[in-house]
């Protein structure tokens, strides 16, 4: 997890928080590795996480329309809006054509169409 004690704390700024992000074997060819530390701001919520995922990967939508693309944020399906916190474990999964999420948290389910709720916000 990276340290974000070296981060200045400036006042109006938000802190800098650490993330670790793990990846299946189908997201893996596309990204090059299983799992990264990342460095967000406090107070990003899944939606900006998942911008910032499709524009830094944007290989990742085009091969995982909606409806296609599983994740989890400490073992849980998040909601749109949930805050990401310092030390959170997101997991992002590639599906086959059925659709169908697995992740080894147990998350079992359609994964909704992140595109399609993104512009609600």
């Amino acid at each position: 997890m990276p340290d974000t004690s070296s981060f200045p704390n400036l006042p109006g700024m938000p802190k800098a928080i650490s993330l670790v992000i793990t990846y299946d074997k189908n997201l893996q060819k596309i990204i090059g590795k299983q799992k990264e530390d990342s460095m967000s701001s406090e107070g990003m919520t899944f939606a900006q996480f998942m911008m910032f995922l499709f524009e830094s990967y944007p290989e990742i939508p085009k091969q995982y329309p909606p409806g296609r693309l599983g994740f989890s944020v400490n073992g849980a399906p998040p909601q749109l809006h949930d805050i990401l916190k310092d030390g959170d474990l997101l997991y992002f999964v590639g599906t086959g054509n059925d659709g169908i999420t697995r992740t080894p948290f147990g998350f079992n389910a359609r994964s909704p169409s992140i595109d399609s709720r993104i512009e609600l916000l």
